[in-house]
């Protein structure tokens, strides 16, 4: 009966409007031609069917990874058959649609890809495969499988110290602790780490190509792209959890800005603590990028002091740039020390970090007669927030500030200069007017 009406419909064109139905008839050899089409097209959907699916593999780690299915059917196609895949909490019918979505890709006459994505529950979750014959838009449902996933384990924060390009074509990322690849496919890892702006990870995102490299040591992260990179302002390094393990734990997802202009991040003396006749004292400049620096100038301050010291200075600029200058002969019986102050392009160097807040570029001359291997104090500055408008200077030996009674407002910073201090040995006690003892916090350089 399907066949007829099939073979009714192409061998006759029928006309439909306000008036009525025609039927326009075809006779003769075009006839029987429409006729036998029209017989193949219903023998064609009655035979397609998807009869079996199996997955490989039929579980998958937390991480997710790729699945592949296998069909079995008849008069298949690339083209006629299709699946679906949706996911739920184990066991149960609670679906997770939206937030762990599965991709099928690659659909051939034999079989499919699945991609499973990073399991964010700590549920095993369950994902339910149906595949059949198309049906427009849809998929029948003539075969089923299941793919199971593993929970989400214990994950780790690890702090990011610092994202630079060192060049048009690596990024360097540096941890305050090692790291590992927690996966081992190359090609896995790379789809989990991408650029894109800061506040939207969907916008300018530039995904790793196949030619692109990463590379990890220690503390170190370092991609090497095959094209030049232009990293804006606002453009950061993504992440994704389950790409990164910390003491074999998975690291949480990373976001982090990077940082393209060129930075001074340490100075380095040859030499930092000098005999009673003083000398000529070499600092060489780290960082990234330093040869693209327009602007880069240096002032040595006597420690404690506001006013930059009468030092001339001498820079050598490039890609490891040089400043040297010379401290003079101690002819006092304690020891001097010397602050070298550094701008790169007209912004402040700060050495200190949130591992090390103490660390400032000081070199020291010692009083004569007092081995460089003695613990000497030179200087002793203090800073504080509310201080009022009128003082000068950075740090000072005297400052005023203003307090309110709020618990917890006032907080003053004390830095010491000298030689081989070690804050096990050093102490500092903090008295006010009223002879009250402030506890005191120290922090080892």
């Amino acid at each position: 009966m399907k066949k007829r009406i099939i073979s009714f419909m192409l061998a006759g064109l029928i006309l439909i409007s306000q008036g009525g139905m025609t039927a326009l008839a075809y006779e003769g050899e075009q006839a029987d031609e429409m006729a036998m089409a029209s017989e193949e097209v219903a023998q064609t959907y009655e035979a397609a069917a998807v009869t079996k699916i199996t997955v490989h593999p039929a579980s998958v780690a937390a991480l997710g990874g790729t699945v592949h299915l296998s069909v079995e059917g008849t008069g298949l196609t690339a083209d006629n058959w299709g699946a679906e895949v949706h996911a739920y909490i184990a066991g149960t019918d609670f679906c997770l649609d939206g937030s762990q979505d599965a991709v099928v890709t690659d659909i051939s006459l034999s079989g499919a890809v699945i991609t499973i994505p990073s399991n964010t529950k700590k549920n095993t979750v369950e994902y339910r495969v149906t595949a059949g014959v198309k049906n427009g838009a849809s998929v029948q449902n003539q075969a089923t499988a299941v793919i199971q996933q593993e929970p989400k384990g214990e994950t780790v924060d690890v702090e990011v110290k610092s994202v630079e390009m060192t060049d048009n074509f690596t990024v360097k990322a540096v941890f305050a602790q090692n790291v590992t690849a927690a996966l081992a496919d190359i090609n896995e890892l790379k789809k989990k780490i991408f650029f894109a702006d800061y506040n939207n990870e969907n916008a300018s995102k530039v995904a790793l190509t196949d030619t692109d490299s990463i590379t990890i040591s220690g503390d170190t992260l370092t991609i090497n792209l095959q094209y030049t990179f232009e990293a804006s302002s606002l453009t950061a390094l993504y992440i994704q959890e389950g790409a990164l393990k910390a003491d074999g734990v998975i690291v949480k997802p990373i976001k982090h800005f990077i940082t393209a202009k060129p930075r001074v991040t340490e100075i380095v003396f040859d030499e930092d603590i000098f005999d009673y006749t003083g000398g000529k004292v070499t600092a060489r400049l780290k960082g990234v990028r330093l040869n693209e620096l327009q602007t880069l100038t240096a002032k040595v301050f006597i420690a404690g002091e506001t006013e930059a010291a009468q030092i001339p200075v001498e820079i050598t600029e490039g890609a490891a740039p040089v400043i040297t200058f010379n401290v003079p002969e101690n002819r006092t019986d304690r020891t001097e020390s010397y602050l070298l102050k550094v701008m790169a392009d007209d912004q402040p160097v700060y050495e200190a970090t949130a591992e090390n807040p103490a660390r400032r570029a000081i070199v020291s001359v010692m009083a004569k007669g007092v081995s460089k291997e003695e613990q000497t104090l030179s200087a002793m500055t203090i800073t504080g927030n509310n201080r009022l408008e009128t003082e000068s200077g950075i740090e000072s030996k005297d400052i005023t500030v203003k307090v309110s009674k709020q618990v917890g407002e006032l907080k003053v910073v004390l830095r010491l200069a000298g030689t081989n201090l070690d804050a096990k040995k050093t102490k500092v006690r903090a008295y006010d007017e009223n002879g009250v003892l402030w506890p005191v916090y120290d922090v080892p350089e």
